[in-house]
């Protein structure tokens, strides 16, 4: 039993087990072969992986944030545009896409180009890839995606809630909310402007 605790806590952090995916890869899930999960996500070899190597070099110099941390406003790289909407969250399996056991609708806190804050009612699962998807009043209608928790916590004033932070772990939904925050920013509704 203690010889199994002793080999996890020697295994690469970014390999999810349960999934046999790597969580290194911002644009997606990468599932490495079996060769390489064995020579180095499954071992205490796993700094000398390629893939690893490539990814602290390019954070070289950047802190490392312990996981389940909240990620401090000063470490923020996208502007955060605070605004409630309904998104539903559910988790899938990353080799055929289906939904998986965990489906709830939150409400968004923020939202920005990288991720989201939401309440939830219920623990969202860590290491596990979700998919997100909002209604069609967001400012991006029915956009979905892949995401990824990086913290959670219970609110203080409501510890029933949980807030929680994701990650937007594809392309197109950075793409299109940045696409989105650029065109508000340069053509804001004047209101005094529409006539009823």
């Amino acid at each position: 039993m203690q010889k199994n605790k002793k080999r996890a806590l020697q295994s690469c952090s970014h390999f999810v087990n349960r999934m046999k995916t790597c969580s290194l890869f911002v644009d997606g899930f990468y599932i490495p072969p079996e060769e390489t999960i064995l020579a180095y996500c499954k071992s205490s070899k796993y700094n000398k992986c390629p893939i690893y190597k490539r990814h602290h070099q390019r954070d070289k110099g950047r802190k490392a944030i312990d996981s389940g941390a909240k990620i401090a406003d000063s470490r923020r790289r996208f502007e955060r545009i605070s605004d409630q909407r309904k998104v539903l969250i559910c988790t899938c399996d990353a080799l055929d896409g289906k939904n998986g056991d965990f489906a709830e609708t939150a409400l968004t806190v923020d939202y920005c180009q990288g991720g989201m804050r939401i309440i939830v009612d219920k623990e969202v699962p860590a290491d596990i890839p979700l998919i997100f998807k909002f209604d069609n009043d967001f400012v991006v209608p029915r956009l979905q995606g892949l995401a990824q928790l990086c913290w959670q916590k219970n609110l203080e004033k409501f510890p029933q809630h949980i807030e929680a932070g994701l990650a937007f772990k594809d392309d197109f939904s950075r793409q299109s909310l940045n696409l989105s925050i650029e065109h508000n920013k340069s053509n804001p509704v004047n209101f005094s402007e529409i006539s009823h």
